[in-house]
């Protein structure tokens, strides 16, 4: 042989795997900044935890109290 490229892409020059690689970890810095730091906490609001007023009827009844099938 030559020494010449003979059509492979396997010819020790990875100067262009660098560059994939570099991009690969932009994304992953980029995806890195969307996430929450580890010692963040989640805040939920009160008045989601608080149950519904003793007023108001349940939008579903219990399975106990069916009456379509009860004679």
């Amino acid at each position: 042989m030559d020494g010449g490229d003979d059509g492979d892409e396997d010819d020790g020059d990875s100067s262009g795997d660098n560059a994939d690689d570099e991009d690969e970890n932009e994304e992953d810095e980029e995806e890195e900044k969307h996430l929450a730091p580890i010692d963040s906490a989640v805040v939920i609001p009160i008045d989601e935890l608080v149950s519904p007023p003793k007023r108001t009827e349940p939008v579903i009844p219990p399975p106990s109290t069916d009456t379509a099938t009860t004679r």
